[in-house]
């Protein structure tokens, strides 16, 4: 409280002739001396950083995540998926001079050339079973003996070349994985974008390329790249935590109390606290991204960091939100420590951060999850278009303004100053 004092005394009162303190209302600060902002904003640092122990957790913390997901990466990253398929896709088409497909090459086996490309040779084994094998496929399937199934129907080529697929439908490839969301996204979103590029193709009478698309496919791209976008957002969700602490402590240690006797307001006090909050949180992320990159994990050369540092402040400024509302109730630092993670866990898991391909049904009511999604296709794929993003943007922006607002007038009550 000495920093407070002191500050106080010089900004409020000013000495009589005789030496005694008088108090003034207002008084105009010399353009050389720091505003009240930033004062008390420093004050809140050091208060934070002086616990050597809080020090380390800052530091360390963001380190020991990134290696640990790192390592875990290095065991899952690298492995080559086992993919049985079996073709009932029938040629009935004559020979035409006219198409670039004949009659004894049909599309379905330029999809299963495709996935023996170089580019998937990492990443699939593709084994062709006999149609007639099914059930005994089936069976291996539910014994976890390989990865994944692709039954490719009957009229795959077909549809695709009939000028008629909006009456016959779309080529169907049925997929079937073991019980592992991963493989199943994975394979899901190949198969679709492989798809979709063959179609694309066959009607234009080009040679069939991959196309991104809004869920884009990242066949190349490792388990630590995939998941850094979440390991980035559930870091951020721990300044609920030190937050909600920070602020329970200051009342339980007397210190809020102190505060409001003097001319600093509550609102000065929060925006300073936050801000400080803020500093930390920033200097946590940058340090992720940075050792991350060291690591290997891939993010677009083109990436638009604007973008990327934009949402990651909407997911921090929300986060800081919440740690006012649970500031604004609990009454010691304990109590706090213990409630975050009713906050924090939800908003982790049901949010999907770390259930890629498998998410909690409602996980769309959670900030996390349109974070995520938003955070993943511009570092992955530099997708910054406001008709594929624009939506989880928006939401995220209104669910922070309106978690801050609330946080801001809970915790300028006097009772939660005073708790």
């Amino acid at each position: 409280m000495k920093d407070y004092d002191q500050f106080e005394r010089d900004l409020v009162y000013q000495k009589d002739q005789d030496e005694t303190f008088i108090y003034e209302k207002e008084r105009h600060l010399s353009l050389f001396r720091k505003p009240r902002i930033i004062h008390l904003t420093s004050n809140h640092l050091k208060n934070m950083l002086r616990d050597r122990i809080q020090l380390i957790f800052i530091i360390a913390f963001p380190i020991i995540i990134i290696l640990l997901w790192s390592m875990q990466a290095q065991s899952i990253s690298g492995v080559t998926y086992d993919i049985h398929i079996i073709n009932n896709d029938i040629v009935g088409f004559e020979d035409d001079a006219g198409s670039s497909y004949s009659a004894n090459y049909s599309l379905s086996l330029l999809f299963i050339d495709l996935l023996q490309e170089e580019q998937f040779q990492d990443l699939f084994s593709i084994t062709i079973v006999n149609i007639t094998d099914y059930a005994n496929q089936m069976q291996l399937l539910n014994n976890e003996a390989y990865h994944g199934l692709l039954v490719i129907e009957s009229q795959f080529t077909e549809k695709i070349l009939s000028d008629y697929t909006h009456i016959y439908g779309n080529p169907e490839v049925q997929i079937t994985t073991i019980n592992d969301p991963l493989v199943s996204k994975l394979l899901t979103e190949t198969t679709t974008q492989l798809i979709n590029s063959i179609s694309i193709g066959a009607n234009s009478g080009k040679n069939p390329e991959l196309v991104l698309q809004d869920e884009a496919y990242f066949g190349s791209l490792s388990y630590f790249d995939i998941f850094l976008p979440a390991i980035l957002i559930g870091a951020i969700l721990m300044c609920i935590s030190q937050v909600a602490t920070h602020f329970a402590a200051e009342k339980e240690n007397g210190t809020m109390r102190r505060l409001s006797t003097t001319a600093v307001s509550r609102n000065q006090i929060l925006i300073s606290g936050a801000i400080a909050q803020f500093i930390i949180t920033t200097f946590q992320i940058t340090l992720m991204i940075t050792i991350g990159m060291f690591l290997g994990a891939f993010i677009h050369p083109e990436a638009n960091w604007v973008l990327i540092y934009l949402i990651l402040i909407l997911v921090t400024t929300s986060s800081l939100g919440l740690g006012l509302l649970l500031a604004s109730f609990v009454k010691s630092y304990n109590q706090a420590g213990i409630f975050v993670w009713f906050v924090i866990l939800p908003l982790q898991f049901l949010g999907g951060l770390y259930t890629y391909g498998n998410e909690f049904a409602y996980a769309y009511l959670f900030p996390t999850y349109w974070a995520l999604h938003a955070l993943r296709l511009v570092m992955l794929y530099n997708i910054t278009s406001w008709d594929i993003i624009g939506k989880d943007i928006l939401f995220l922006l209104i669910f922070t303004i309106v978690v801050t607002v609330i946080g801001v007038i809970l915790f300028n009550r006097k009772t939660a100053i005073l708790a």
